[in-house]
């Protein structure tokens, strides 16, 4: 996986930031960390996956560990919104991107490896009440969130550190920070 996608998407991208285990290429300080884990890695989870089954299997997976910055993830979601193309160069077909960002289900709020706003319950969504039903994305544990909107053409990314300096921490999810900030965009740009 990580070789497939290093070499087949991020390197061809241009996106140099985009990777798993970071510290292989990039110094600790260039790296944010998720947490002080006093219960099984007993230390700073710094520059390596914070998810503990994706550590335990070396730090690849496609459900966690991958770093990145907000210029790279604006590459890579620019690409899924242009149908597969960035900069003149196709990296997935269209149907490919259409099969990923469709729901499979009528019953559910997911495509195929993203999330899709929860139209049935949206108290429940981790979108904004202004978000399209096309609209993509997915929510990490530490808090770090993207959403793309076809409709719009909005890329929404939010990096941040919900867990520290622990994952007891209580103050993220009181303040419902990332779809308040989401919301006032889509206020202040779309019309």
């Amino acid at each position: 996986l990580n070789t497939f996608v290093q070499d087949g998407i991020f390197a061809p991208l241009g996106a140099y930031h985009t990777m798993y285990r970071p510290l292989e290429k990039f110094p600790q300080y260039q790296i944010a960390y998720t947490e002080v884990d006093t219960y099984l890695r007993r230390q700073h989870i710094h520059g390596y996956v914070h998810d503990e089954l994706a550590a335990f299997s070396g730090g690849v997976q496609g459900n966690a560990g991958l770093f990145s910055n907000a210029n790279d993830l604006c590459k890579l979601f620019q690409m899924w919104l242009n149908g597969g193309v960035y900069g003149g160069d196709r990296y997935l077909k269209q149907s490919t991107v259409e099969t990923f960002l469709t729901s499979k289900s009528p019953n559910s709020h997911r495509g195929l490896g993203f999330d899709k706003p929860r139209i049935d319950k949206p108290e429940w969504s981790s979108t904004c009440d202004e978000a399209s039903p096309e609209t993509v994305g997915h929510t990490g544990f530490t808090g770090t969130c993207f959403w793309v909107d076809p409709k719009t053409d909005m890329i929404y990314i939010f990096l941040c550190n919900r867990v520290s300096p622990t994952r007891e921490n209580p103050n993220f999810g009181r303040v419902s920070a990332r779809t308040n900030i989401q919301s006032i965009l889509y206020k202040s740009i779309v019309k």
